[in-house]
């Protein structure tokens, strides 16, 4: 009898693991098409539509910041900026106190693409919340907040071992 009990509560949490991971595989998907949309509309790729983001709307970093933030490997980071620089939407410059340091940060063609972009994300985010009624959002952010800590800790647990057994 135990064994049937564990039976059917193994089938039940495999049938909702699969269901949620189903679901944010969906969502991302999802995320990425509205994205992909964003970022033809400003005329920049994903990668590119990211980097605007990830840089201040006024102001510098270095390049390593830059780097770290974005989670990318420093000569990502430079064919990356590249582009950008080439489409006269960010700038390079060497760090007044050290000249080995780059520092980039976003022309002002730059920081009104940006301004634009954040613009269409705010509007999906609008979008998005308009179809759950209001007495319901503040649970699924809780939801999403608890998922969203949840699916980090197994990340971190699959840069680290990715469930050896």
């Amino acid at each position: 009898m135990k064994a049937t009990v564990q039976s059917a509560e193994t089938k039940a949490e495999d049938t909702f693991s699969r269901e949620v991971v189903s679901l944010l595989y969906r969502l991302k998907e999802d995320f990425e098409a509205c994205d992909e949309a964003c970022q033809a509309h400003c005329g920049v790729t994903a990668s590119q539509g990211y980097t605007l983001l990830a840089l201040p709307g006024d102001g510098s970093l270095s390049m390593n910041e830059l780097s770290e933030s974005m989670n990318l490997a420093s000569s990502t980071m430079t064919r990356m900026l590249d582009n950008l620089v080439k489409k006269g939407l960010a700038f390079r410059e060497h760090d007044e106190a050290d000249r080995r340091i780059v520092r980039v940060g976003l022309t002002a063609k730059g920081q009104n693409l940006q301004k634009a972009f954040s613009g269409d994300k705010l509007a999906i985010g609008k979008a998005v919340l308009s179809n759950i009624q209001r007495n319901d959002q503040q649970t699924v952010l809780s939801a999403m907040k608890k998922l969203s800590e949840a699916v980090r800790a197994v990340v971190a647990q699959c840069k680290t071992s990715c469930f050896d057994k």
